[in-house]
């Protein structure tokens, strides 16, 4: 039997996060793939410096989920060094973000660190839309499969003829609110790559409203229309606004809420009621 350099495969990183994604996204990949997402536009709206406080998640009801901010808008101008524009470089592209340079974000805790998550993503999903808002103009990215690209007509579909495109150079169109900003992503996963699996979209949504909760002027809404999955808790569709309060002062419902979405839910560990009070009120803004 011969063994030669043919024998060997070589996958490049959206190959290799569809043959294996639990490499980079451990084994709930789909939940952790959307949440890779939501943190991140928490993680966006939560820095006063960055001009937003809105979050808002959509429940589509093709199965697909959008993650909307009002944040900075991510960078739409191309790298004249790779050709690439910023939402390919930032949601198309393996070990690439923001956290790796020596400034405030390198102190960030965040999943993405390793420039990996979001980006994971989108390379296991059918089809995923970055729409950017930013200075007066409204751009629009696609990846199909995990690259990016252009998908023939306007409507959301995954089976659309596709045209893949490594280096687009965006060019927006002008935003009838000239003053908004942001980001939405609206992602499809591709159940090719985990047969048998499904999004527990209340497990999802349970840690998105703690997170909300644990951050300084974070407005999160939840919006359901027609989720074909697992039917989403009424409690979690309801917006979010703070102000925080003391662990003492939270409704019953809103103290749940937090208990559920911080507990160690891999190791089936809840956290006690006086180390929950504790945490809370020592982290909360």
């Amino acid at each position: 039997m011969s063994y030669t350099a043919a024998d060997i495969t070589e996958l490049d990183d959206v190959q290799h996060t569809r043959l294996r994604p639990a490499v980079n996204l451990g084994l709930d990949v789909l939940n952790t793939a959307l949440r890779e997402l939501v943190d991140n536009a928490i993680e966006e709206v939560a820095d006063p410096s960055h001009g937003g406080t809105r979050v808002t998640i959509t429940l589509h009801a093709d199965g697909s989920v959008s993650v909307d901010d009002d944040g900075r808008g991510l960078p739409v101008d191309s790298d004249p060094s790779t050709g690439k524009n910023g939402i390919v470089k930032t949601l198309g592209t393996a070990r690439a973000g923001g956290k790796f340079s020596a400034h405030a974000d390198a102190t960030s805790t965040g999943a993405g660190l390793n420039g990996i998550g979001a980006a994971a993503a989108v390379f296991i999903s059918a089809r995923t839309d970055v729409t950017v808002r930013r200075a007066g103009k409204t751009y629009l990215q696609s990846f199909g499969g995990g690259y990016p690209g252009v998908f023939e007509g306007k409507d959301f579909d995954p089976d659309a003829p596709f045209t893949r495109s490594d280096s687009q150079k965006l060019r927006g169109v002008g935003n009838r609110k000239p003053d908004a900003h942001g980001t939405t992503v609206r992602i499809l996963f591709d159940p090719a790559v985990v047969p048998d699996s499904t999004v527990d979209v209340n497990e999802v949504l349970l840690r998105a409203h703690a997170a909300a909760r644990m951050s300084p002027g974070v407005h999160l809404t939840v919006v359901d229309e027609g989720w074909p999955g697992d039917e989403v808790r009424s409690e979690l569709l309801e917006p979010f606004s703070g102000p925080l309060q003391r662990w003492e002062r939270l409704s019953e419902e809103e103290r749940r809420l937090v208990r559920e979405g911080l507990a160690d839910l891999d190791a089936g560990r809840v956290v006690s009621e006086h180390d929950m009070a504790t945490f809370w009120n020592r982290h909360r803004p």
